[in-house]
């Protein structure tokens, strides 16, 4: 039997709004994710005054490219994404060599020279890149979320607490603390899981 398209669920994935090329989706993204792109083109030695640059070069790619990504083919979003990143990094070091007189051995060896493989990333490189994303999304889900509730999974979810200590030091029972958790993560999974 064929479905109705009215029946059809639509997807509300930051992910597949961007895609559908929401404006809005696509200042959240900017928000989720601004601060790791910089982090990145920062490892790959691209100068400060140059990263707004490169960052509208990812944002462009990106644009046009977001369609391709299939979680299942390519592995994690976040490991796709810095690929792109990777390679406009790259194209901001050869576009400007030409400009370069004396470069210093220490930023030459910088520079990528070839495309990033998620097999590069370390344990600690993904730890930081998980922290810069947590923070994002704590800051993004103070639009939504009560400043109790936040402070509830923050404890539990940030700084590992137990609900029963949470529920202690926020004057709640570890139940409503549990509840909120859940809840919380329910909606970083429905609105970013495909993204993280």
């Amino acid at each position: 039997m064929k479905q109705n398209p009215k029946d059809i669920p639509t997807s509300t994935t930051l992910l597949d709004l961007c895609r559908k090329n929401d404006p809005d989706a696509w200042v959240r993204f900017l928000k989720l994710y601004k601060k790791l792109i910089l982090f990145w083109i920062k490892e790959y030695n691209v100068p400060h005054v140059d990263s707004d640059d490169v960052l509208q070069d990812v944002m462009v790619t990106l644009s046009k490219q977001i369609g391709k990504f299939k979680k299942g083919a390519t592995g994690k979003f976040r490991n796709w994404l810095r690929t792109i990143v990777c390679s406009r990094a790259m194209d901001y070091h050869n576009k400007n060599k030409i400009n370069r007189k004396k470069v210093p051995l220490s930023t030459v060896s910088k520079i990528p020279d070839t495309k990033f493989s998620a097999d590069d990333i370390t344990k600690e490189q993904e730890k930081k890149e998980r922290a810069i994303l947590g923070r994002q999304i704590l800051s993004m889900l103070k639009d939504t979320c009560s400043p109790s509730h936040l402070k509830a999974f923050e404890l539990v979810t940030v700084k590992g607490m137990s609900s029963v200590e949470a529920a202690k030091q926020l004057n709640m029972t570890p139940e409503n603390v549990r509840q909120i958790n859940c809840r919380i993560r329910k909606t970083i999974r429905e609105e970013f899981g495909d993204l993280l």
